[in-house]
């Protein structure tokens, strides 16, 4: 993740689906759908909108705040912190 978020810094989001679910936390955030927003598996959300993923579930999510970017993996998928 952190490779993907250096070769995207200008990016407002970077999401990780399965196919069932591509492109969906984009289309929630775009649409103001807040519940939908964390349909992913893992994500790399910049600092301009990072205020809509603050309250984040630990015991769904892996979370790592950097100083430009927030990373969140969920827990079901990755097992462990892929960063």
């Amino acid at each position: 993740m952190n490779s993907f978020s250096q070769h995207l810094p200008n990016q407002s989001g970077v999401y990780f689906t399965n196919e069932a679910t591509d492109g969906r936390p984009w289309e929630a955030f775009v649409q103001n759908d807040l519940e939908n927003i964390w349909m992913f598996d893992a994500a790399i959300i910049y600092k301009d909108i990072m205020k809509y993923y603050e309250s984040i579930d630990d015991s769904i999510f892996f979370s790592n705040l950097q100083k430009n970017e927030l990373f969140i993996a969920r827990k079901e998928t990755w097992i462990k912190e892929p960063w």
